[in-house]
């Protein structure tokens, strides 16, 4: 889009003055709102959800809730690490009021965040196996893992201590160790 100044260019007063003019119906303040998070939200959302429709509709909504809610932001350095956990919220909102959860077929081409994950097949086995986790380790091991944020920011994303994090990691791991069992053994 041209014109728009990326949003990690602003200082955290320029940020807040894009905020409020996008709460105002400024539609071009909100476009680079959107921009600057669409990807890390729309991958998180995408793994938390375990269906590409859905994750689109939590991405709206946590757009939506950016731009609603960033008075309240007390930490403009950290705005990254608050809409990973507007991300994270809105989507075990989601989860709560869905019935079942659709498979992620939808996402075994499209959920490769990091270069270690470059085959369909092992795409496809991850998605298949974070279906398994929990929603706090599918959580953390996203954050940790894949959207590779540290621990610390990922207890303050989760609202969870540093430990706590450790042992959905830990647990995570053990699960998804199960389901590649047999890929290792085959390399």
């Amino acid at each position: 889009m041209e014109g728009l100044v990326s949003v990690n260019q602003e200082s955290g007063s320029s940020v807040q003055m894009l905020l409020e003019k996008a709460r105002n119906g400024d539609r071009l303040a909100f476009e680079q709102i959107v921009g600057h998070f669409e990807q890390s939200v729309m991958r998180t959302a995408a793994f938390l959800t375990q269906n590409w429709d859905d994750a689109q509709d939590v991405a709206q909504e946590v757009y939506v809730k950016i731009i609603q809610k960033a008075p309240a932001v007390r930490r403009w350095d950290n705005l990254q690490g608050w809409v990973y956990r507007v991300t994270v919220n809105v989507a075990r909102d989601w989860r709560r009021k869905q019935r079942f959860w659709v498979p992620l077929k939808e996402l075994t081409g499209w959920v490769a965040p990091s270069r270690q994950l470059e085959s369909r097949e092992v795409r496809g086995r991850l998605a298949r196996a974070l279906g398994t986790l929990s929603f706090k380790e599918r959580a953390a091991f996203i954050l940790r893992e894949l959207q590779e944020l540290p621990g610390a920011e990922v207890a303050r994303i989760l609202d969870c201590q540093p430990a706590t994090v450790r042992g959905y990691l830990f647990s995570a791991r053990q699960k998804l160790q199960r389901h590649f069992k047999d890929f290792r053994e085959e390399k």
